[in-house]
């Protein structure tokens, strides 16, 4: 498991993510510090989740999906955000 001072994910999630979606979790981290971030309800039943929409730099707008654990926020998930939800991103203040 790795783990920052505000992040933390499960190593080999972070490879097979990597490999599946071309977003490392450490870029998905930079998503969720956008001040700017669209932060969403995730409807996963087992645990409370977020969606969030955020921007990493170059232009690149990206959609994690994390949880809360203890003082970090877990990572479970990324890709590239989709056209709609980059518009999201783009149109909320």
């Amino acid at each position: 498991m790795s783990r920052s001072d505000q992040f933390e994910w499960d190593d080999d999630k972070a490879a097979a993510n990597e490999a599946k979606h071309g977003i490392p979790f450490t870029l998905a981290a930079r998503a969720c510090l956008d001040p700017r971030a669209v932060i969403l309800p995730d409807p996963y039943p087992a645990e409370e989740r977020f969606r969030i929409i955020g921007h990493v730099g170059n232009g690149l707008i990206i959609f994690v999906v994390t949880t809360d654990r203890e003082e970090r926020t877990r990572i479970i998930g990324a890709r590239m955000a989709t056209p709609a939800e980059a518009d999201l991103y783009l149109t909320s203040s």
